[in-house]
């Protein structure tokens, strides 16, 4: 039995994965500033090992739906500042080689702005 999925049904979906995705990075987020870490250098192993699962946490998070973030200020809205945020992370990931660059459409059309 095949299920027809109308455009609507992949809005609801895409936008339930993106608004999901936000959540968790501004969580991790959270959890990172209450570490309150001023100079990562200076903090002890265990702090060091847990920030780094945090950010590399929230760095694979962003990769997941980057996709969607030229997208995503006009589905969800007043998360400008958050959609922003994530895009220069992303940037920062590239740049760190993090992640592998990427040619999707979001990537090439805010690698031009």
């Amino acid at each position: 039995m095949s299920v027809k999925l109308t455009a609507r049904d992949y809005k609801r979906v895409l936008l339930d994965v993106v608004s999901n995705g936000y959540h968790h990075i501004q969580a991790i987020n959270n959890e990172i500033q209450s570490m309150k870490i001023q100079d990562p250098k200076s903090a002890t192993q265990e702090e060091q090992d847990k920030l780094r699962a945090l950010t590399l946490t929230m760095t694979l998070v962003n990769d997941l739906i980057h996709p969607a973030h030229k997208i995503s200020k006009s589905i969800l809205k007043g998360k400008d500042e958050l959609v922003d945020y994530c895009i220069r992370m992303q940037k920062i990931a590239f740049e760190n080689k993090l992640i592998d660059e990427c040619f999707c459409s979001s990537c090439k059309e805010l690698s031009v702005q």
